[in-house]
């Protein structure tokens, strides 16, 4: 038993030519993704809804240098809470953001 393609009039390297148009403008019509979506992207594989964690930044300048440990909550996109640990002198300080 025989199969036959009917591609219209085309035949052999023209219904080839033919398809590989087709694939090339399909590709060429998909839209790539913007900065910010994947960005979004990224965060939303990184970062859960909600998040706990104990963190420690350090600052630094030339002529200067101080570490803080943090304790931050985090309910994404809505409220965020970061208190300070350490040094003594500021620990208890916090910042609060959202509801």
């Amino acid at each position: 038993m025989r199969c036959r393609l009917d591609a219209g009039g085309l035949t052999g390297a023209r219904w080839l030519a033919a398809l590989a148009l087709a694939q090339a403008t399909q590709i060429a019509l998909a839209q790539e993704p913007g900065g910010r979506e994947i960005v979004e992207r990224v965060e939303n594989l990184l970062w859960s809804k909600t998040m706990q964690a104990e963190l420690e930044m350090t600052i630094a300048t030339p002529r200067w240098q101080r570490a803080l440990a943090l304790r931050a909550w985090i309910e994404r996109p809505r409220r965020s809470f970061i208190r300070i640990l350490a040094p003594a002198k500021e620990a208890g300080i916090g910042s609060r953001a959202g509801r």
